[in-house]
């Protein structure tokens, strides 16, 4: 091509640039016309059936805010789904994250996070989550860490009339700076406060296990995690007496105690002991409102430790319909407990390891309405002992009508035979409809694989008796129920 053909297309190239370029404007306009013409079935719903869409898109809370999840996905489609998201306090009512040692920098945007979260909730009710991150904090960041459990903690006392179910489970001294920080400026009480886990461990000056709280009328149920260092349990300002479910962790049986003292209204508590500080010399504890009972160990140190019979020694529960014990080694303390309170228990949960399986059947005998048996015990002989003991045994729990049993070492030689002549012979009314055999590895802590063994066994079972039912799973302190599973009360409802 000549230089005098190469400026001829040049000048047909620049003449026909602005065509195509006005051509191109004109083609988007309409583009946009046809677009605004459009009707999409989704956006001519209803806003409050929008809204319940909205709401059964989100996932179970509490959950720590993603791009990818409802309520901020909402917000990224259109502007009208925007719009109905960000006026919709439900959307927002429900918050969880991990506080950890960020940086200024996205220390900042974590709390502009959740200031705009929680403005989005309205006056809605909040399921909050805050945990402490796992990792020790550095020295040369821990500044920074402490400032970073102050500054979220503050946000979400600021908003404490709305707190529903939260759980917070940091350093005591960093809830006692926000405490302190927040109440200097806002009212610091909990009028719709429904349930509260609060873990105040790590902590060691002596007054920082004194924190006080406001009013909670609503408050119900707590869970509780101790420290190293003494609670003032008074001190704090939580209404002990007005709660009916409470869960203690790395309590000693003195606190134990106490806690049922203070709580004349509580109808379920459960209290994982770690230490063997026995109760003071003082009279025993009659307590009629406790129906659920559940005492256990910590692992580690106290695993082998006799130390729940200190509690049971020290209270009396006329109302008790379901016991669980897994760290009392003294069978006498269950059988006078019992016996005392003339319960008309329902429920047992016993653990073999600490004491002679011999002292179940005293236990047996003083219960003769109950339905529901769960045995945790190890070894052939002990299965044997029991299996033999109970088989024709009319007086030894004549309403049973659910069993579980667990062995932490199952081998080859579990004795199937007596099993089946037990099961065998409570088929008569009233029948026992429910069983459930389970084991574990005691070197890897996990489930056996119970297709070689325990399984055949259940299938055998089934086969031979064909009225035995699978145990339903769930909580084993409520009724079992063929059609349901577990009906306790979850920790975070959903958000509806």
């Amino acid at each position: 091509m000549s230089q005098s053909d190469r400026r001829n297309r040049l000048a047909v190239l620049d003449q026909q640039i602005p065509q195509l370029r006005l051509l191109l404007e004109r083609l988007e306009e309409e583009r946009i016309q046809v677009i605004e013409s459009l009707t999409f079935p989704i956006l001519t719903l209803p806003v409050d059936v929008t809204t319940e869409i909205f709401l059964r898109c989100l996932p179970p809370p509490p959950k720590t805010p993603r791009v990818s999840d409802a309520p901020l996905l909402l917000v990224r489609i259109c502007r009208q789904w925007r719009d109905i998201a960000i006026s919709t306090p439900e959307l927002w009512a429900s918050l969880a994250f991990t506080v950890s040692e960020p940086n200024t920098e996205l220390l900042a945007a974590r709390d502009h996070l959740i200031e705009r979260w929680l403005a989005r909730s309205g006056q809605y009710p909040l399921s909050i989550r805050v945990l402490e991150s796992p990792r020790p904090l550095r020295s040369d960041n821990a500044v920074t860490g402490a400032k970073s459990v102050d500054s979220c903690l503050r946000l979400l006392l600021e908003h404490s009339a709305q707190w529903r179910h939260v759980e917070i489970e940091v350093d005591l001294p960093g809830m006692k700076r926000a405490l302190e920080a927040v109440k200097s400026h806002t009212p610091f009480d909990f009028p719709q406060l429904e349930y509260w886990r609060i873990g105040v461990d790590n902590y060691e000056s002596e007054d920082s296990g004194q924190f006080r709280v406001g009013a909670a009328p609503q408050l119900r149920s707590i869970h509780l995690t101790l420290g190293v260092a003494p609670l003032d349990f008074r001190g704090t300002g939580i209404p002990w007496s007005q709660l009916t479910n409470l869960t203690g962790h790395s309590f000693d049986p003195a606190e134990c105690v106490l806690i049922l003292r203070l709580c004349p209204a509580l109808v379920r508590g459960r209290f994982a002991l770690c230490s063997d500080i026995a109760p003071p010399s003082q009279p025993i504890l009659l307590h009629p409102s406790l129906e659920f009972l559940d005492l256990s160990h910590l692992n580690g140190r106290w695993r082998n430790l006799n130390i729940g019979f200190q509690v049971l020694d020290a209270i009396t529960l006329p109302g008790l319909i379901s016991l669980t014990l897994d760290c009392v080694g003294n069978g006498q303390s269950i059988v006078s407990l019992l016996t005392r309170s003339s319960c008309r228990l329902h429920g047992l949960a016993l653990s073999c390891d600490f004491y002679d399986y011999q002292a179940l059947f005293g236990c047996f005998l003083v219960v003769p309405e109950l339905r529901r048996l769960r045995i945790f015990a190890a070894g052939s002989s002990t299965w044997t002992g029991i299996f033999t003991r109970l088989t024709g045994n009319s007086e030894m729990l004549p309403n049973l009508q659910s069993l579980s049993i667990q062995d932490k070492r199952i081998r080859y030689n579990f004795p199937v035979d007596k099993l089946l002549l037990f099961l065998k012979s409570r088929t008569d009314h009233p029948a026992l409809r429910h069983f459930k055999f389970t084991g574990t590895h005691e070197a890897s802590k996990s489930t056996l694989d119970l297709s070689r063994f325990a399984e055949p066994i259940l299938q055998g079972i089934q086969k031979e008796i064909p009225g035995i039912q699978r145990f339903p799973e769930g909580d084993f302190s409520e009724e079992p129920n063929e059609d349901e599973g577990d009906d306790d009360e979850p920790i975070y409802p959903n958000v509806k």
